[in-house]
């Protein structure tokens, strides 16, 4: 499949990044996609925005590192958002355990939280006795939405010293 890399009209220089997306999806574990300039498969997405084109573009490292003329901001913002994908990925991994009623559940900086499967059918997430709200289809999915409230959790702490 090819690219917008083989399109004459498609801008070759004086990009932006935007942005850094990790594209694992916590529904069905993909990993990669494909670039939307060179179609080569990649797990972290450069969003890409140019004044004298109308849609931003998804692309891999080495495209954003040539479109935006800047290999070391490329590679600096993809480790960061590498760091997190990591960060989650070892968080989905474990330590889990399994209570007697069905919960999964951790602990992390002192806190005890975890996944249970709600009563209204999904799954929902706590830490400690605050319970969050929403639901989600799977375990693995609230365990995301898990990892986002902890690390938010934990930022704002870290914030107040």
């Amino acid at each position: 499949m090819p690219g917008l890399m083989d399109s004459p009209e498609f801008p070759r220089e004086d990009w932006r990044c935007m942005e850094v997306a990790d594209v694992v999806d916590a529904r069905d574990g993909r990993r990669e996609i494909a670039c939307e300039a060179c179609a080569a498969p990649t797990r972290f997405l450069h969003v890409l925005e140019h004044d004298g084109y109308d849609v931003s573009v998804a692309v891999c490292l080495g495209c954003s590192s040539s479109l935006t003329g800047s290999p070391a901001a490329a590679r600096a913002f993809e480790a960061k958002t590498r760091a997190r994908g990591e960060a989650r990925d070892a968080w989905l991994a474990g330590p889990w355990r399994e209570t007697p009623a069905g919960m999964l559940a951790t602990e992390a900086g002192g806190l005890r939280m975890g996944v249970y499967p709600a009563r209204n059918g999904g799954w929902g997430c706590r830490i400690e006795d605050t319970f969050h709200p929403a639901r989600w289809p799977t375990p693995d999915e609230a365990k995301h939405a898990l990892f986002e409230e902890y690390r938010a959790l934990t930022a704002k702490r870290g914030a107040r010293g």
